[in-house]
């Protein structure tokens, strides 16, 4: 009896050659398609070296110039600023040579991980012959492939994630102890580096390491050390940040020094989605306005308090905002671009499949016993609860489209589930039944639509730009009696600081600088508009100034301890890398409104 049902095992796992070869032939159209997708993304849309992009170039020069204790960034983690490194230390620093080398190893490592996710996938319990199909879904998505293009930290991070999960999951056959040990240690070793390349990557770690778990509880046969040593190798990537950080600022602190996330809370009161806009006399940033915000004087905890309603609004904007690709492309450099909505139609089509794919993965299939049916269910639980992960840590912010491009990963699984099952339905399926399917997933895809242009009703700026396209003179806006204009004003300030007359090239630079608000408006250190103190160096002599012109960071930001009255003071202490080259600097100190656009400053030589 055994070696009966060993035999159809077997025979059951092998394809005849037509399968196979149609297996390859879907396989490489698939690539095909990819290649096209993303060679059109990286031609034709547009994409500058600019903003965060820049800064990421700028800090993976710096790496290469003085080594990893160059990087001191408050703001930013080492890993992307080295992965770009990496490759400069192949190509050159040339950014005319760096951005389109970049957008080909990005490209070749999300082909890569798509054949590998699938691979695993395709022996993980309820996905049996659906590898083709998932990596179909996963390679050739148009999302993921734009965003190739880009010289920023989501495309990377995604994939990482992707790979911290699927290699995470059990498999239908039983792997020797070795394997499975080799797989914790891939597989956390990932999901550290995702958070080193994205800090917010955090939010999926807890999930991998639940998998990881409940593999130990389910298959007693698991090794228990397999744990030991993937929780190694998730530490190993902090340990370059951790040490820059106690190099650059003091602190013992493995992430980034200066946490937004506070701020980041705020302003997503304030807005349901950003984006950031390229078009000539608009180039800046594209706010949409959340239309059930609270006052903006109110703080998170007084929200909560007084206005839970508001707040929930809010999260639920956020949602489809995180997910609602109405512009693609990180930089906006066409408001109605002929590509909006056939992608946003396929968008939201794949949205929709991948949760039909959650639930139908859930169920229990006949024949399957309790124990696979657990596989299965933790297969797809983990792929469920990852996404989740990634949607919950940024629903209290103002999203981008762009960071919901792990979702487009984790779910292309379900969706392949979906997607095989309904078409092995339809010869089976009443008219009816087919009509009903078709109608709902086109209420579904309108509701999308409407939704996708009611948010975009609530950002003045695409307003402005179309009508000003269209030659429509638009009505002066009101400004909202609940801001405070005077609040927004310029700071009037004074300074006291102790400096060194001389510093070392490369070296930090510690003082402290004493500010006094000599204005009328109470200095507040959150909010919408808060108030920060900034130090850079400035070089004295035009061709010193181009020398050191973005070789590294110049200048630091730092957030006041306190609120600040008029005729009060604070200090706040500086920890600023100085200049690569030798030669004379002004050391200026601000203080600065982040909503300000001429913020006051003195100079301090030192």
């Amino acid at each position: 009896m055994q070696t009966v049902h060993g035999e159809r095992t077997l025979a059951s796992e092998h394809q005849d050659a037509p399968t196979i070869a149609r297996s390859w032939l879907l396989g490489a159209l698939a690539v095909l398609a990819a290649l096209s997708i993303a060679v059109w993304a990286f031609l034709f849309g547009g994409q500058p070296v600019a903003g965060d992009a820049q800064a990421y170039y700028d800090l993976a020069r710096d790496l290469l110039a003085g080594g990893p204790g160059a990087l001191a960034s408050d703001l930013r983690t080492y890993g992307y600023p080295a992965f770009l490194a990496a490759i400069m230390l192949v190509v050159g620093q040339n950014v005319q040579v760096v951005h389109p080398s970049v957008f080909v190893v990005q490209v070749a490592i999300l082909i890569g991980a798509a054949w590998l996710g699938a691979r695993r996938l395709e022996g993980a319990p309820g996905m049996r012959g659906l590898g083709r199909v998932i990596f179909i879904a996963t390679v050739a998505n148009p999302f993921l492939l734009i965003h190739s293009v880009q010289l920023l930290t989501d495309l990377l991070a995604a994939v990482l994630i992707y790979l911290a999960v699927v290699l995470s999951l059990p498999q239908r056959c039983p792997e020797p102890a070795s394997r499975v040990s080799l797989l914790a240690a891939c597989a956390l070793l990932c999901a550290g580096l995702a958070v080193m390349v994205r800090p917010s990557s955090l939010a999926v770690v807890p999930v991998v390491f639940a998998i990881w778990i409940a593999r130990a509880l389910i298959d007693r046969n698991l090794p228990w050390p397999a744990l030991l040593i993937g929780a190694f190798a998730f530490v190993l990537p902090f340990v370059p940040q951790l040490w820059s950080n106690q190099r650059a600022f003091g602190v013992w602190n493995p992430l980034i020094v200066r946490s937004l996330y506070a701020d980041q809370m705020l302003w997503g009161l304030q807005s349901s989605k950003y984006a950031t806009v390229e078009i000539q006399g608009f180039n800046g940033g594209l706010n949409y306005e959340n239309p059930f915000r609270p006052p903006p004087d109110l703080t998170l905890r007084e929200v909560l308090q007084e206005q839970p309603g508001a707040y929930l609004a809010a999260f639920a904007l956020h949602a489809f905002a995180l997910v609602d690709q109405d512009f693609p492309f990180t930089y906006i450099r066409d408001v109605d671009p002929w590509h909006r909505w056939p992608l946003s139609g396929l968008n939201y089509a794949f949205l929709a499949w991948a949760v039909v794919g959650l639930v139908l993965g859930l169920r229990r299939v006949a024949g399957v016993s309790d124990a696979a049916l657990l596989r299965q269910r933790l297969t797809i639980l983990a792929l469920g609860l990852a996404a989740l992960a990634v949607v919950a840590i940024y629903l209290p912010t103002a999203v981008e489209n762009r960071f919901s491009l792990p979702l487009y990963l984790l779910l292309a699984p379900t969706f392949a589930l979906a997607a095989v099952r309904a078409y092995a339905a339809v010869p089976t399926s009443s008219p009816t039944r087919l009509t009903g399917g078709a109608l709902a997933l086109a209420a579904w895809i309108g509701l999308c639509a409407a939704g996708s242009v009611w948010i975009q009703s609530h950002a003045p700026l695409l307003a402005q730009i179309r009508a000003l396209r269209d030659g429509i003179e638009l009505p002066p806006r009101p400004v909202p009696p609940a801001i405070d204009v005077l609040a927004l004003e310029v700071p009037s300030a004074a300074y006291v600081a102790d400096l060194p007359k001389e510093v070392v090239v490369r070296s930090i630079v510690e003082f402290d600088v004493t500010v006094t608000n000599t204005g009328q408006v109470v200095w507040n250190r959150r909010g919408t508009s808060p108030v920060n103190v900034v130090a850079r160096f400035v070089a004295l002599k035009s061709d010193l100034h181009e020398k050191v012109k973005g070789v590294g960071p110049d200048s630091q930001t730092v957030r006041l301890p306190k609120d600040v009255t008029p005729g009060d003071s604070a200090t706040v202490r500086f920890r600023i890398l100085a200049p690569p080259e030798p030669g004379r600097y002004t050391l200026t100190a601000q203080v600065t409104r982040r909503a300000c656009q001429t913020p006051t400053r003195t100079s301090i030589v030192s």
